[in-house]
Order: C-alpha cells, then sequence, then structure tokens
C-alpha cells in the first residue's frame, strides 16, 4: 500500500505542477496582450508557487531520474521569470518611448 499512496501523491503533485505551468502560460500571454502590472504581478505569483511546489515535490522524486527533472522545473522556473522580468523592461521602454514621440 505504501508503494501506491507513494505513486498516488507523486502524480498528483506532478499533476499540481503541469496545471500551474499551463496557468502561468495563460496568464503570460494575458500579459503580453494587456500590458498591464496586474498581469505581470499574477505571472510573478505563479512563478513564486511553482517554485514553492517544485521544492516541496523534490523529496519525493528523490529516484535518479526524478531528482535531475525536478531540478530542472526550478531552473526553467528561474529562466523564465528572468526572462518575463526582461520583457516587461522591454515593454516599459518601448511605452516611454512611444510618450516621448507623441510629446
Amino acid at each position: 500500500m505504501g508503494v501506491l499512496t507513494s505513486r498516488v501523491n507523486k502524480t498528483d503533485d506532478a499533476h499540481r505542477l503541469v496545471k500551474s505551468v499551463y496557468d502561468l502560460r495563460t496568464e503570460e500571454q494575458n500579459g503580453m496582450l494587456r500590458g498591464n502590472a496586474e498581469a505581470a504581478a499574477k505571472v510573478r505569483e505563479l512563478l513564486r508557487g511553482i517554485r514553492s511546489q517544485a521544492r516541496e515535490a523534490r523529496a519525493q522524486f528523490d529516484g535518479a531520474g526524478n531528482a535531475p527533472m525536478m531540478h530542472s522545473v526550478l531552473e526553467e522556473a528561474d529562466t523564465d521569470r528572468a526572462q518575463f522580468d526582461h520583457y516587461t523592461d522591454i515593454d516599459r521602454a518601448g511605452d516611454s518611448l512611444l510618450g516621448e514621440m507623441q510629446c
């Protein structure tokens, strides 16, 4: 019964991570289309949640093949955060330049 419980818990954790990543991608698209601070804040919140979930799940996924994958999830979350921050910086700079051109 312990093996079954472990697999169910791992599956649940993996499903929660996949759903969070799907929600993240949706919010990233909303942020890019709308270009508002609320959407960007939601993306950052989702990224924090994904990192938190991955850290919690990492203890369960301790097998030789699973540990690198969980580490990869954490690295990708960091990369995604950096890329999204870069995009929002560029978007803000573009808005600023557009404002200057209109004056």
